[in-house]
């Protein structure tokens, strides 16, 4: 049985690769021995396998810790909550405290011998200050327009609970909800300063100054000027010349 090169070296590659050689073997080994060329060939293909399968084997240039270590490098930290989610947070806290204050006034109308119709005034104020605390803490923007209102009424607050305090007309228990609104008040400050104005400097930028807008209109009235007033006609060199001599 007569083969060719090309067949003899598919045989040998695939009986490397322990496959079907497709070629008989005493015809691939007569082929062998007379084919200096197929010979050589087939020591090459057996250095590149060996050479390939041993490199496989080798063990990684890094070591364990090196490996380790670029891992850790490349991954993303574990997110730790900032000062700006622990304000939201102590809104939503103080929100709920505030609400289970309220919640009494509002629905039985008791505060201390107070009239119901006082006591219902009472609870709806500070049911608000419970629903604003809670709203500015899901859209943080909104403490800019709240802390001053909400202020104001926490510093009147405290005024009135000290002139009631220093008369006897109540005690520190009755008053201390009182401090919510502060806590409050001192959150929505906190969070009115690290939150963005919405009109950025960017867009701050982009509207022209008044000094910018009087070089304007200068300059675009001198081009109107200029080029609404007559042109002379040019007179020819040659005629000038004459009328020189």
């Amino acid at each position: 049985m007569i083969v060719r090169c090309e067949q003899v070296r598919e045989a040998i590659s695939a009986r490397l690769d322990g496959e079907v050689e497709g070629v008989a073997p005493a015809a691939l080994a007569e082929h062998l021995d007379g084919c200096a060329e197929c010979r050589l060939w087939q020591e090459r293909a057996h250095e590149v396998t060996r050479t390939t399968r041993l490199g496989l084997a080798r063990p990684p240039a890094l070591r364990p810790d090196a490996l380790v270590a670029g891992v850790l490098a490349h991954s993303r930290p574990p997110r730790r909550p900032t000062p700006f989610t622990w304000a939201r947070l102590g809104l939503v806290l103080v929100g709920s405290a505030q609400a289970v204050v309220a919640l009494p006034l509002l629905v039985a109308g008791r505060d201390h011998g107070s009239p119901e119709h006082v006591a219902h005034e009472m609870g709806a104020f500070a049911m608000a200050l419970a629903v604003g605390f809670v709203l500015a803490a899901w859209k943080p923007e909104r403490a800019r327009g709240m802390h001053a209102l909400v202020g104001a009424a926490a510093v009147l607050l405290v005024v009135t609970a000290a002139l009631d305090l220093a008369h006897g007309r109540t005690d520190l228990g009755d008053e201390a909800p009182h401090l919510l609104a502060v806590a409050g008040w001192l959150l929505l400050a906190w969070l009115a300063s690290a939150t963005p104005s919405p009109v950025t400097t960017a867009n701050r930028s982009r509207v022209p100054r008044r000094a910018e807008l009087r070089h304007r209109r200068r300059h675009a009235g001198a081009g109107v000027a200029a080029r609404l007033a007559p042109q002379r006609p040019a007179r020819a060199g040659g005629e000038g010349q004459r009328r020189a001599g």
